[in-house]
């Protein structure tokens, strides 16, 4: 009977985990996705040629994608991972 309840535990820790790791996957492919495709957006719109726009974003992305998902939550334009991730890209591009 322990060894039943004991998996019982865990099993309602791995269902919590799951769906927190689920949530997770799916916030990043969102956020890679949305976040390339604005960048791409707004560097076109810029006047970036849309090579060099894919190229840096691609990079950008990269950069970031490391980043826990709730520091993603949170980012502003401002925040030093934002500026090391366009330093980083930029100078990439030359």
């Amino acid at each position: 009977a322990a060894d039943s309840g004991a998996g019982a535990n865990g099993q309602t820790k791995d269902n919590g985990s799951a769906f927190s790791s689920g949530f997770d996957k799916g916030f990043n492919e969102s956020f890679a996705k949305g976040a390339k495709d604005s960048c791409v957006k707004s560097a076109v719109t810029g006047g970036a040629a849309a090579a060099t726009a894919e190229s840096y974003c691609s990079c950008f992305v990269e950069q970031l994608a490391p980043l826990p998902v709730k520091e993603k939550m949170n980012l502003k334009p401002d925040s030093e991972a934002v500026k090391n991730a366009d330093k980083t890209c930029k100078a990439k591009l030359q």
